[in-house]
């Protein structure tokens, strides 16, 4: 498959934030990588410089032609705007992807961690250049149990060939012998892990230890293009789309948990938040284990092309542009971004309709949560799951004003820098998925 290294600098709240980050792999320092590294230093000094002449004058002319020198005049101020002062720099990684050098640096910001990923050609020329989240320092610890605690958590690792991926079994503390109703979560896009951590917020762990208060079992896992990285087309035969991302692994963590002896294997059900949601009902068609429901937080229904135009749209509204400047930008930069997804995933989007999937399911109980302070997710995708599931008398929908992409409760509109503060899902939601769990029938 053909390598295509993007340039971006956004912050990684968009859906398709894996589709610009996921070649990036990681690997050793060597000596003979030295020259590369003091490239990539310049590159980011540079940007803290805001001197775009200097970035512009050693790229490629593919990125040149799509770099505007006003971006990178400003991008440094846009990101410690969202992530705050930077206060330390790691040392350089190289890894090598066809003819190209990744160098790779985590910044410790004054919120957040990000990993600054530049890539060279043999010429040492900017190929591409983005932002994405820094990998934990090490691996999420399961939350011991007190004695006074409600839940308790365990490792389970979900298994495919060659592949394994470590997750966390949440339980309720109980004496009671009956089986318990289960939960597997899904992550949005992006290499995520179990606890889809995106800044200080950690929403998967939430979830986890809120459902297990209330009596439910609850299965997360460290997505596979975390744990395998720039190796996942490798493990995945070959083939990189959105089952090999999500799908597969959703299915087979769905058929570990109806297996374990505390579950009631009737009784589980699917959880996918933004790209996970939309992938739920493919998940529930593809499952071998029949479900009893699904759940949709944040889930697209419209299209890629669609929700990404609106969204760059509103982000560079948000920054201050023009209505027209701002959707000028939207177009060039969609544009570019689709026709660099690999063949796997535009083939994929191509293919698959979330909503005519889910109305394929029947009567099968379905729940779906939207806030109305999300900028990437929108109340028009609600009314289009409510439009293709109106045969569906199981079907439910819950629409909150205020919430955001994540489900926290925001004064106003999000924007990208909100998801680095901390918040948490709102208790109203935390119930309706909890109800629709316990009492669906």
């Amino acid at each position: 498959m053909k390598i295509r290294m993007p340039f971006t600098y956004h912050l990684p709240a968009w859906p398709s934030r894996l589709l610009l980050t996921g070649w990036l792999g990681t690997a050793c320092m060597t000596a003979e990588a030295d020259r590369y590294t003091e490239m990539a230093q310049k590159h980011l000094e540079w940007l803290q410089a805001g001197t775009a002449d200097s970035v512009l004058v050693h790229c490629t002319p593919q990125v040149k032609a799509q770099l505007p020198a006003t971006m990178l005049q400003t991008i440094w101020k846009q990101l410690e705007a969202q992530a705050g002062p930077l206060q330390r720099q790691e040392p350089w990684t190289v890894s090598e992807r066809a003819s190209y050098k990744v160098c790779q640096s985590v910044l410790r910001f004054e919120r957040t961690p990000l990993q600054l990923n530049v890539v060279l050609d043999e010429q040492l020329l900017l190929a591409g250049l983005n932002f994405t989240p820094a990998p934990p320092q090490s691996e999420p610890a399961a939350t011991p149990a007190t004695a006074d605690s409600t839940y308790v958590e365990q490792p389970l690792t979900v298994k495919l060939p060659g592949i394994e991926l470590p997750g966390t079994l949440t339980l309720p503390r109980s004496s009671s012998s009956a089986k318990l109703p289960a939960v597997v979560l899904v992550h949005g896009s992006g290499p995520n892990d179990r606890d889809e951590t995106l800044g200080p917020n950690k929403p998967f762990a939430e979830l986890a230890h809120s459902l297990a208060q209330r009596g439910i079992a609850v299965l997360r896992y460290d997505k596979r293009t975390r744990v395998y990285g720039a190796q996942t087309a490798t493990v995945s035969g070959g083939v990189l789309n959105y089952d090999t991302e999500v799908v597969d692994d959703a299915v087979q963590a769905v058929r570990q948990l109806a297996q374990l002896p505390q579950v009631d294997a009737s009784r589980v059900y699917v959880l996918g938040h933004s790209l996970g949601g939309t992938l739920a009902p493919r998940i529930a068609e593809q499952s071998a284990t029949p479900l009893a429901g699904i759940i949709g937080c944040a889930a697209l229904a419209r299209p890629f092309e669609e929700a990404l135009h609106d969204q760059l749209v509103y982000i560079a509204r948000s920054q201050g542009a023009e209505a027209a400047v701002a959707e000028a930008q939207a177009n060039s930069v969609a544009r570019r971004m689709i026709s660099q997804l690999p063949d796997g995933y535009a083939d994929f989007q191509r293919q698959y309709s979330a909503t005519a999937t889910a109305a394929r399911l029947g009567q099968l109980p379905m729940l779906f949560l939207q806030g109305g302070h999300d900028y990437q997710v929108t109340e028009a995708d609600l009314n289009l799951w409510k439009q293709e599931l109106a045969h569906n008398r199981y079907a439910r929908f819950c629409f909150f004003p205020k919430l955001d992409h994540l489900l926290r409760e925001l004064p106003e509109m999000a924007k990208p820098a909100d998801y680095m503060q901390p918040g948490s899902i709102h208790p109203e939601a935390l119930q309706q998925i909890a109800d629709f769990i316990l009492h669906t029938p």
